[in-house]
């Protein structure tokens, strides 16, 4: 063997055990969260009819980043579009300051809840001969940047 090699490391059970808790601990320890992220959901808080936000930003395809989650109403179903379409633009809002007005993110199945029925927010903007829906067509929408 060569003196000047190194050695190589195998994982053991222990180190198995002990990186696991803390993987799982992480985001409740503000790990891996994206700055601004609690502020997108207080903005959506914010917006009439809205009783809670959990929108995240995670690791999108290549190099952006990919915006996902719910938006939970307490409106009548038939007003819920009007409802998403309203707390969304709060959020968008925020996401471009979050994200320096870059408009490649991803956003993938944002949703408003109310009373079991389900709107997404990409039923809100036409694609036009985009094949993926991204933050830069709400920016577009709510005439912001």
């Amino acid at each position: 063997m060569d003196p000047r090699a190194q050695p190589r490391l195998k994982p053991t059970r222990r180190h198995l055990l002990l990186a696991a808790p803390l993987g799982l601990f992480a985001p409740l320890l503000g790990c891996n969260s994206r700055p601004g992220v609690a502020e997108v959901n207080e903005a959506i808080a914010a917006a009439p009819g809205v009783t809670g936000s959990e929108i995240s930003v995670g690791p999108g395809g290549g190099l952006g980043s990919s915006i996902m989650g719910s938006i939970s109403f307490d409106v009548p179903a038939d007003r819920l579009r009007e409802g998403v379409d309203e707390a969304w633009r709060h959020g968008v809002q925020v996401l471009h300051q979050v994200f320096e007005g870059a408009r490649g993110n991803l956003v993938q199945g944002v949703s408003g809840i109310t009373q079991g029925k389900e709107f997404f927010v990409a039923e809100l903007v036409d694609l036009g001969d985009s094949t993926a829906l991204t933050i830069g067509h709400f920016y577009d929408r709510y005439g912001i940047g």
